[in-house]
């Protein structure tokens, strides 16, 4: 059997890295554990050789479950590293309501940001 390995560092990718620079961030651009499994997923998409395994550490071990719950069809074997998931504090586990509302404003709040010029 063949096995072909990608190392993605998503954390480079989408800047993770860079968390507490919100000025680094493109405008409308959350970087959400959304987010973070949509660029998954376009990853895997581009790879196109279903079903894969995954290895993920920490944040990548929560994306690695959020995907993997999303396309279990997908996913041939999962492997979580100190990946839990998100806090009992976190909104995925409030209200629809609460959610959708607490996203809009985190969306206005990234249009109301100037861009910087490099």
């Amino acid at each position: 059997m063949s096995m072909r390995s990608i190392c993605a560092d998503m954390a480079t990718v989408n800047g993770h890295k860079d968390f507490f620079l919100r000025d680094f961030f493109l405008p409308g651009a959350l970087y959400s554990l959304d987010e973070h499994v949509l660029d998954l997923s376009a990853l895997a998409d581009r790879i196109d050789d279903f079903p894969i395994y995954l290895v993920g550490h920490s944040l990548g071990g929560v994306i690695t479950l959020l995907y993997s719950g999303v396309y279990p069809a997908r996913v041939r074997k999962a492997i979580s590293i100190e990946g839990l998931g998100p806090p009992v504090s976190h909104l995925v586990h409030g209200p629809p309501s609460e959610r959708m509302r607490t996203w809009i404003e985190r969306i206005r709040e990234t249009e109301r940001r100037e861009g910087h010029a490099y």
